[in-house]
Parts: structure tokens; C-alpha cells; sequence
């Protein structure tokens, strides 16, 4: 399961394990502290408010609630509003469609990709399709966010593999391709986009190599403990020879030359 919070700004991630089991915090950036815990009990999670915030669901507010997938929630701390959204971890209802029309409206109802989300309301854009590529307007005041950040003007210019989030609704442009996704099957098209298989490369398993299970150590190669480290000096002893007779000669008539000089 994903927890996907929209603030003004951004979208933040946090995935939670498929083992209902622990305690999280979901923060907002640039936030010292943490704004909900999201902890497990019985099998489920649960999102708890605290003094600093309120959750709200339908409208109502709770200070207990269950984290259900596809379902938004709102959050209220310190003045400042936050959706949260909840996404299964894994997604398999992604498909492409070909753009048969120059131009595609996204919205609640009477559109070209109509998402049945009763939280959108009036909110519509559109996308529209031409030789120089991709572009994005906003009809409605619709809450957009683009690759991740909230997309704050009207119109935009959409490159291959930019992303679109729309509660939920997430649709990537890829040359004269739309793929997006289908949140429980909420979404439907109409006759301007058509239904593609996008080819993929079957998964063939590496054959295995007959020497990959040849056992390479025994048991007296392994440690059963840790090994006992010990550290010790060990003394050499080396015999150093006197220098040569005639360097001490030599030596020697050097220091009374210079005795002789001086007296």
C-alpha cells in the first residue's frame, strides 16, 4: 500500500509493507514534525490524528480512521490543507491508448477520458496532440500534479514521459501514446483513444549452469564462533659487524690534523 500526500507544492510517497505490521509517520516536507501516525492493529491500518492536526473523511472528522485503499483523506495542521491519497503498492490496471483526435478532455463526466471520482467535482483539463508534441490546459480548476510537483499554471508543454497525477488518475504521454492507469475501474474512454497492446519481451530464465550448485566449501571452512584474535612480538636478533680497521685509521689521522691546526 502507498500513502501519496498532495500538499500546495509536491507530492510525497510513503509505502507501507504488504505485512500489516508497525508503526509510521507520514511527513510533510520541510516539516520538523510528523503530521499522522499510521500504525497496524487487527490486520488493517489505521491513521491517527494528534492535537496539531485534524483528518477528515467524507467531510467528517476523525481522530481514528482506516487507511483503505483508493479512498482520499484530508489533513488540517497548523493552517494548512493536505489530500491524502491511498494506492495499492502494485498496479496492474495500466493499458496504452493511441490518440485518434488531436485533442482529449479528462474530467468527471461527458469527456474523452471520463474518471468516475465523486471528490473531482466540476475540476477538467485537456491534453491536446500536434507535430511539435504535447500540451497541457487546464479547463476547471483541476489539481494537477506533474512529475510530482503541483502544476500551478494553466497550460504547459508535456515532454515524453511526463506524468500526470489527478486523484488517483495518473496518465504519461510517450510519443503519440496515452498510458494511464484504471483506479477501480472508474475510468472509461471514448472513441477518440484506442486500446493498444504495447510489445514487450517475454521473460526467458537464464539457463542454469551445472556447476552453480557445486559445493566449493565444507564445514570445516565456517566459523561456528568468532574467531579469537590474538596479537604477539616476536624478537630477531641480528649481529651488526665493527666498521673496517683502515676507516678508523683513516678517521683518527683526520682528528689530529685538525688538533694540529688548532694548537
Amino acid at each position: 500500500m502507498r500513502i501519496i500526500l498532495c500538499d500546495n507544492d509536491q507530492i510525497t510517497k510513503l509505502d507501507l509493507p504488504a505485512n500489516v505490521e508497525g508503526s509510521f509517520f507520514l511527513n510533510a516536507p520541510n516539516q520538523e514534525r510528523s503530521l499522522v501516525a499510521i500504525n497496524s492493529e487487527n490486520g488493517k491500518w489505521y491513521m491517527i490524528s494528534n492535537a496539531d492536526v485534524v483528518i477528515t473523511y467524507n467531510n467528517q472528522p476523525a481522530s481514528k480512521i482506516e487507511v483503505v485503499s483508493h479512498c482520499l483523506y484530508g489533513l488540517k495542521a497548523q493552517g494548512k490543507n493536505y489530500l491524502v491519497y491511498v494506492e495499492d503498492s502494485y498496479d496492474s490496471s495500466i493499458c496504452a491508448y493511441k490518440m485518434l483526435d488531436s485533442t482529449i478532455t479528462i474530467a468527471y463526466q461527458n469527456a474523452d477520458i471520463t474518471y468516475n471520482f465523486k471528490y473531482i467535482g466540476p475540476q477538467s483539463f485537456k491534453i491536446t496532440h500536434n507535430e511539435n508534441g504535447y500540451n497541457l490546459s487546464i479547463i476547471k480548476d483541476a489539481l494537477l500534479f506533474k512529475n510530482g510537483f503541483h502544476l500551478k499554471e494553466s497550460t504547459t508543454v508535456l515532454h515524453n514521459g511526463d506524468t500526470i497525477f489527478f486523484y488517483g488518475l495518473k496518465i504519461m504521454v510517450c510519443n503519440n501514446l496515452i498510458i494511464m492507469n484504471n483506479p477501480l475501474g472508474k475510468v472509461s474512454v471514448s472513441n477518440k483513444l484506442q486500446l493498444i497492446d504495447l510489445p514487450y519481451q517475454k521473460y526467458t530464465p537464464a539457463a542454469t549452469d551445472k556447476n552453480d550448485h557445486v559445493n566449493l566449501y565444507d564445514e570445516k571452512d565456517y566459523f561456528y564462533k568468532t574467531p579469537r584474535i590474538r596479537r604477539y612480538i616476536k624478537t630477531y636478533y641480528m649481529s651488526v659487524a665493527l666498521p673496517p680497521a683502515k676507516v678508523e685509521e683513516e678517521i683518527a689521522q683526520k682528528i689530529q690534523e685538525n688538533l694540529a691546526i688548532l694548537y
